[in-house]
């Protein structure tokens, strides 16, 4: 047999192995990035939304939706590890949005252009954050994922210019839909509940933003590895005095940042005019250490 066609098979099986190992590989991170942010290993996730984008590229797919979908997951996790405003973002939203483009349906354009909007935001890009919001909620049939994540951007901008009717309608739209999907994402549940906190704070309803703080709280300590930050922020929102030690122990790693979030954030209210930490240890007492 020709020594080219035998270099030539070879290179192709290598391909095809190299593209077997990485839908493995990528069946396994799917289900794990989301889960990954909630326990705060943002490395980890980042890594894994990297494996998603390689695992795309060398699949040979034609799958436009496939890159899409990876290039967005990862934009995602810069968002939550603060790293949306680099470059990196940029490169991959602007690769995304022309694949969205090419595979001929609007609907898709959504999530890449509220990331933008997103990325606009993180630069202080306001009019620019507003008109990509624009272009994306102005698109019919959208995916309700989609449509809830555009609102959910819209709902943090517009609370952010102090327009609290259009952040408590969006951010209460958004999440009314999430609440109803399948496997919604708790992390942007559980941000929304807390800008919602913050926005019925701002219209004087003490008793909405209190009922959203706990909400925040409640969706981020039913999944596994609360996220301690966004707990923290929940707890800054609630300003009375609640008891939440138990969850503070799965972060206890980074109790110190937590409680400065918590510290930085805090809204004073008529039970409390500043934010306060209480030490609790449980103690086992007996007459003998065997006995205890």
């Amino acid at each position: 047999m020709p020594t080219q066609l035998l270099h030539g098979r070879w290179r192709r099986l290598c391909q095809l192995t190299i593209t077997v190992l990485w839908v493995g590989a990528a069946g396994a991170h799917a289900a794990t990035i989301d889960q990954l942010l909630l326990k705060e290993d943002n490395a980890g996730a980042a890594a894994l939304a990297d494996d998603q984008v390689t695992h795309a590229e060398l699949s040979g797919s034609k799958n436009n939706a496939e890159l899409a979908n990876a290039l967005e997951q990862r934009v995602w996790v810069a968002f939550i590890d603060g790293q949306i405003a680099k470059p990196a973002s940029a490169d991959d939203l602007n690769r995304a949005l022309a694949l969205r483009e090419a595979g001929g349906n609007p609907k898709a354009l959504v999530k890449p252009l509220a990331l933008q909007a997103l990325r606009a935001l993180a630069l202080g890009q306001k009019d620019q954050c507003h008109d990509l919001l624009a272009r994306a909620l102005a698109i019919a049939d959208a995916s309700a994922r989609d449509r809830a994540f555009a609102l959910s951007v819209d709902g943090g901008y517009s609370g952010l210019i102090a327009d609290y009717a259009t952040a408590q309608h969006d951010l209460e739209k958004a999440n009314t839909i999430l609440a109803g999907e399948r496997g919604a994402d708790a992390l942007l549940l559980s941000r929304n509940y807390v800008m919602l906190s913050y926005v019925r704070r701002r219209l004087n309803d003490a008793a909405g933003a209190r009922a959203n703080a706990l909400l925040a709280v409640n969706t981020v300590t039913e999944q596994p590895g609360p996220r301690s930050r966004a707990y923290a922020r929940a707890l800054s929102q609630l300003g009375s005095v609640e008891t939440f030690g138990g969850e503070y122990k799965s972060a206890r790693r980074d109790l110190e940042q937590a409680l400065a979030i918590y510290r930085n954030r805090f809204e004073p209210s008529r039970q409390l005019d500043r934010p306060h930490a209480i030490l609790t240890v449980n103690v086992i007492a007996a007459d003998s250490d065997d006995e205890a």
